[in-house]
C-alpha cells in the first residue's frame, strides 16, 4: 500500500534510513515490504535520501513499533556517530562556548535540512532551544522528534564540561507509554503538546566554554558556513519558486496562487520576476517535475507512486509527461 502525499507534505532529507532498518532488525525481505509500504525506493538502504516528510515519518514510526528497543528515538540517537549532520555540527563542536553554539545551529540549520527551523529564546532564567517544521503541528512526528532531541542532548553533553545543564524538554507530539524512560533519558521534565519541540538550560549556563572549542577551525568551518548560506540565498527567482514547491508545498499543490501566497508576494510580481530570467511557472514548475521523475525513476519507483508525487491525475497523464520529456 502507498502512502499518500499530502498538498503541504514537504520534502526531507533523510541520512539515517540504514541505522533505522538495522534498528528494526528486518531482514531482507521485510525490508523490502517495508521500503515498499512507505513509498521510498530501494536506495534507501545505501544512505541518504529527499522524500516527502510524510513518507520518512512512517518508516520510521513502523521501525519503532516493530523493534524491541525502547525508546526507539533515543536507541537511534545513541547510534548514529557524531558528524553526521557535518557543516553545522562540527561548527556547533568547535564553538567557543554553548552559547555559540546555539546560536550556529540556529544559523546553519537549513544545511541539516531545509524544511525544518531552530530558534534560541532568550527568558529572564533560561535559554531555550525550539525545533519546528513549517506547516506541520507536530513537527517531524513522534519518534523523529524525540530522536532529534536526543542526539542534541548526546552531542551537547559530549562538548560540555560536566554535561549540558537540562532543565527541561517538550515536545509537539502528544505522550506516549515511552514517556517515563524519556524523562529518565534526559533526566528532566518532559511535556507533551507544546507548539514546538525543545530544550533549555538554565540562562547563566549557555556562556560554557566547550571542550572542543577550536578557535582555528571554528573560524574555517565558519567561513564555509557562511558560503554555503550565501549560495541558498543568493538564488534566482526560479530557484527559489522550486525550493517553495519541493520542500513546503509538494508537486500536487503547486500552482501560482499557492506559491506566491508563500513567498509573500503577488502572482503578478512573482510572473515578472521570473519573466525577468526568461522563463514563466509553467515552465518552472514543468522543469520541475521533469528533474524530480527522473531521480525518482532512477531509484526504481514505479510510474504510479510517482504520477501522485508529482501531482499528475493519474498515470496515463504521467506517461504522457514522459513520452513528452524524452523526446
Amino acid at each position: 500500500m502507498l502512502c499518500a502525499v499530502s498538498h503541504g507534505d514537504p520534502l526531507f532529507i533523510f541520512r539515517l534510513t540504514p541505522l533505522v532498518l538495522a534498528l528494526a532488525e528486518l531482514d531482507a525481505a521485510a525490508t523490502d515490504a517495508l521500503l515498499a509500504e512507505c513509498g521510498l525506493p530501494a536506495s534507501a538502504t545505501r544512505g541518504a535520501i529527499t522524500a516527502p516528510l510524510s513518507r520518512v515519518e512512517r518508516l520510521v514510526e513502523e521501525a519503532a513499533r516493530r523493534s524491541s528497543k525502547r525508546p526507539f528515538g533515543v536507541a537511534l540517537a545513541r547510534a548514529v556517530p557524531f558528524g553526521t549532520y557535518e557543516l553545522a555540527e562540527l561548527l556547533v563542536r568547535t564553538a567557543p562556548d554553548l552559547e555559540r553554539g546555539l546560536r550556529e545551529l540556529e544559523r546553519h540549520a537549513s544545511l541539516i535540512n531545509p524544511v525544518g527551523r531552530f530558534e534560541v529564546r532568550e527568558t529572564a532564567d533560561e535559554t531555550e532551544l525550539h525545533y519546528f517544521v513549517h506547516g506541520t503541528t507536530d513537527a517531524l512526528g513522534a519518534t523523529m522528534n524525540e530522536f532529534t532531541f536526543a542526539y542534541l542532548h548526546r552531542a551537547l553533553d559530549d562538548v560540555t564540561p560536566g554535561g549540558l545543564p537540562l532543565s527541561r524538554v517538550w515536545f509537539s507530539h502528544r505522550a506516549s507509554e515511552d514517556a517515563p524512560a524519556l524523562r529518565a533519558c534526559f533526566g528532566v521534565d518532559v511535556t507533551y503538546g507544546a507548539r514546538t519541540c525543545g530544550l533549555s538550560i538554565p540562562r547563566g549556563s549557555s556562556p560554557t566554554p566547550l571542550r572542543t572549542a577550536d578557535p582555528v577551525v571554528f573560524a574555517f568551518l565558519a567561513k564555509q558556513g557562511q558560503e554555503r548560506l550565501r549560495a541558498l540565498g543568493d538564488r534566482s527567482a526560479a530557484a527559489v519558486v522550486v525550493d517553495v514547491i519541493e520542500s513546503q508545498l509538494g508537486f500536487a499543490a503547486a500552482d501560482l496562487d499557492a506559491v506566491s501566497a508563500r513567498l509573500g508576494q503577488t502572482p503578478r510580481t512573482v510572473q515578472r520576476r521570473l519573466g525577468d530570467e526568461g522563463t514563466t511557472f509553467r515552465e518552472v514548475l514543468e522543469d520541475a517535475r521533469k528533474r524530480r521523475a527522473e531521480a525518482m525513476l532512477a531509484d526504481g519507483m514505479p510510474f504510479a507512486t510517482i504520477a501522485e508525487a508529482l501531482g499528475f491525475s493519474g498515470v496515463r497523464s504521467f506517461r504522457r509527461a514522459h513520452r513528452r520529456w524524452t523526446r
